[in-house]
């Protein structure tokens, strides 16, 4: 859910241009149905003859009563002239974690994804229509200032492994109070591949930088806006928020109340598991199956394998 919303963080990126030593940073709070469950950075620097973007994600909320940190890093390297030379991420969650690196070989990429069970190598055929995030980050911000209704690029996602065809449609324009002044504002939305459905809803500020970007995962409102230092360290992170018993969806003639499931099974769709996704076994969670594209998971309220378990309030 998350590797996701942090990857298309990066894929959203349009801040001016980087002279070379220079650094810009932007910082984000991240909301789940208005409770503040961490934050997000994006920093771009120009240096030696490339340009770095890189996207950091930290966030701390509840499953099921059990804490739940997670912390994902994504990066992407090109050289001057904006072609792609590398890219790299890394996400933990609890006692899971997962890498991913990705280096052009001529045209061809040496793409690595490993977790802490296994390691998987394969080379990928550059798609020749791709563009690097940065490239594609001056292409955005070229087209919000003209008037074309929809701009199309490809990007490599390495927390993927696979190249995502985008689309970014103007939606509206208007005005907003940002930094405690109105601003001209231009909304737009995102899809990916051939979807007629928006993964995302962003919001970009009158110097054309993204102040506010809005996601549905998992019917979850995820929010990450645009955020100060100041205010920043004056935000208070609700660590008891449960993105378990918030997902839960009231099924009518269900014989029992959500705060009373001792647990929850799932069936998560996903392209090759076995490839890409360790054992989900945790704590509070225990994996039972896998197929080609999906992984059957059992969340509970007590550690996997207690017998004496015994229903109780969240």
């Amino acid at each position: 859910m998350f590797r996701r919303t942090a990857a298309a963080l990066i894929a959203l990126l349009a801040v001016a241009p980087v002279a070379r030593g220079e650094r810009v940073e932007h910082w984000y709070a991240v909301e789940i149905m208005g409770s503040p469950v961490g934050f997000a950075s994006e920093v771009e620097e120009a240096d030696g003859g490339t340009i770095l973007m890189r996207t950091h994600m930290d966030l701390e909320m509840s499953r099921m009563g059990a804490p739940l940190s997670m912390f994902m890093a994504v990066e992407e390297v090109c050289d001057d002239d904006g072609r792609f030379v590398s890219a790299r991420m890394e996400m933990k969650a609890s006692m899971t974690g997962m890498s991913a690196t990705a280096a052009l070989d001529g045209d061809t990429l040496d793409y690595r994804f490993e977790t802490a069970n296994t390691a998987n190598e394969r080379r990928i055929p550059w798609d020749p229509e791709a563009v690097s995030q940065k490239t594609a980050s001056e292409r955005v911000r070229a087209w919000l200032q003209g008037n074309e209704d929809e701009i199309r690029m490809t990007t490599f996602r390495v927390d993927e492994g696979k190249f995502i065809a985008m689309r970014v449609v103007r939606k509206e324009t208007g005005t907003q109070t940002i930094d405690g002044r109105e601003q001209h504002v231009i909304v737009t939305e995102e899809y990916e591949n051939d979807s007629t459905i928006p993964i995302s809803t962003t919001t970009y500020d009158e110097d054309l930088v993204p102040y506010r970007t809005v996601m549905t995962q998992m019917g979850l409102e995820i929010v990450v806006r645009r955020v100060g230092r100041e205010e920043m360290d004056a935000i208070e992170v609700d660590p008891n928020f449960d993105i378990i018993r918030q997902s839960m969806i009231a099924v009518k003639g269900y014989p029992d109340l959500p705060s009373r499931v001792h647990s929850v099974t799932m069936r998560l769709t996903l392209p090759r598991p076995t490839e890409t996704v360790a054992s989900l076994d945790g704590p509070n969670q225990e994996e039972l199956a896998r197929g080609d594209d999906w992984i059957d998971l059992r969340i509970t309220r007590d550690h996997v394998g207690h017998s004496d378990a015994i229903d109780r309030e969240i």
